[in-house]
């Protein structure tokens, strides 16, 4: 166990991970680890004391690996920070022509997030799926061969020293992604939102009807539902459901009354 304040995030060195960390907090020391499982077990057995994590992408949506990870290992969103995303792709030879590239490495996201590009350029090339973007420029800087590329940031290609072959190729250029702060504690200032976890308690028929009633009775804004396997039984799901509430309104309190009485409440925040 680390007995001083240590942040974990995704790595290799260069990753937008880290680049949101730094923005979090520069002078917290910081380990990178392969992926986000890796990261969050670390935090889940006491190796780090906060992580940061990307949580949801404006084109690819959901990062699900960190939001299952941050329900089932009893975590806590402490704050959100928001990365502009802009990939570039880079190889060894800059002026490779595109029938020559064989393969594309990169985190699935990212090669989500550029797929019209790549279908466009690169249509015969075989996308091959990485932990983290820097960690595929990594790879392709270390193994040398000249008919791969990678799919990541212009920062991860400056520090692995990768050629670049052209910059902002996703497809949408307003892409944003979603990090979060995560810890054991939620004694820190409270968030605008409250991310609930809902686990009805009786599969019917209207059972989302009656739990999306409690917030609009309540008259509360929701921001965001998604259901996910509760890991129990096939056809069992549990909902995540992002409310704009926060701590301190004096309605939260009947809220979660009202969704107790239909399903196990647990609160990713505050």
């Amino acid at each position: 166990m680390i007995s001083e304040k240590y942040m974990g995030t995704l790595g290799p060195k260069g990753s937008y991970s880290e680049q949101a960390s730094f923005e979090y907090n520069k002078n917290e020391g910081r380990i990178l680890f392969d992926s986000i499982d890796e990261t969050i077990n670390a935090l889940a057995s006491d190796k780090i004391t906060e992580a940061v994590l990307p949580i949801e992408n404006s084109i690819q949506g959901t990062v699900l690996e960190t939001l299952d990870g941050i329900y089932y290992n009893n975590l806590k969103i402490n704050k959100e920070i928001i990365v502009n995303i802009e990939h570039v792709i880079a190889g060894i030879d800059n002026k490779i022509l595109p029938s020559k590239v064989k393969y594309i490495y990169s985190h699935p996201q990212a090669l989500g997030q550029c797929r019209a590009y790549l279908k466009e350029r690169y249509p015969k090339a075989k996308l091959v799926q990485t932990p983290s973007t820097s960690f595929a420029i990594k790879k392709v800087k270390e193994d040398g061969k000249k008919d791969s590329l990678a799919i990541g940031s212009k920062f991860a290609a400056g520090i692995y020293k990768l050629p670049i072959i052209e910059e902002n190729i996703q497809d949408v250029k307003n892409n944003q992604t979603l990090f979060v702060v995560i810890s054991k504690n939620d004694n820190v200032a409270s968030l605008p939102f409250t991310l609930f976890v809902i686990d009805p308690k009786i599969d019917r028929p209207g059972i989302l009807h009656d739990i999306l009633s409690v917030f609009k009775q309540e008259k509360i804004n929701l921001l965001k539902i998604e259901s996910r396997p509760s890991k129990k039984e096939l056809g069992k799901y549990i909902f995540y459901i992002k409310a704009e509430i926060s701590a301190e309104d004096k309605r939260r309190k009947m809220l979660i009354k009202g969704l107790k009485e239909l399903s196990r409440v647990v609160l990713l925040t505050k």
